[in-house]
């Protein structure tokens, strides 16, 4: 299933741009389902590959509080949740993928490797909440904080 969803998540953008078919409706639904998707993944760590995680479940929690916190600055700020789709967005929904698919095949690799994830996830999730803080309207398109 999460292969699926990952596959579909990185598809329907990739096509919507190569068919020039973009939107803002698009991308607040792919933010939508990444409302969903992120804490469903934790729920996932925790009954399925929990060994994975051991101790670091502080991390989890802290990611996920990063993540909600984001969606409360933007719909705050900007009456809505913006959806970004920065570098980082991508490199960490990306190391995600791979993450998930280590953790079912390689778990004590994946124990090794989920701190990096973590962080990967804190510097994404910090960047974007920057972003917020430091621009006074909503560009979907940014990249990256370096962006102008």
């Amino acid at each position: 299933m999460f292969i699926l969803i990952g596959v579909t998540d990185k598809l329907d953008g990739t096509l919507a741009r190569y068919l020039n078919q973009t939107s803002s409706l698009g991308a607040k639904l792919d933010t939508m389902a990444d409302m969903v998707f992120y804490p469903f993944i934790a729920l996932w760590l925790y009954r399925f590959e929990s060994t994975v995680v051991g101790e670091w479940w502080i991390l989890v929690y802290i990611l996920l509080g990063l993540f909600f916190l984001k969606m409360i600055l933007g719909k705050v700020k900007f009456g809505e949740i913006p959806s970004f789709h920065t570098i980082g967005g991508k490199t960490f929904a990306a190391s995600l993928f791979f993450f998930m698919i280590t953790a079912i095949l390689y778990p004590d690799i994946a124990e090794r490797l989920f701190p990096v994830l973590c962080a990967i996830g804190y510097l994404n999730q910090l960047e974007e909440m920057y972003i917020f803080i430091t621009r006074d309207n909503v560009d979907e398109n940014i990249k990256s904080v370096f962006s102008k």
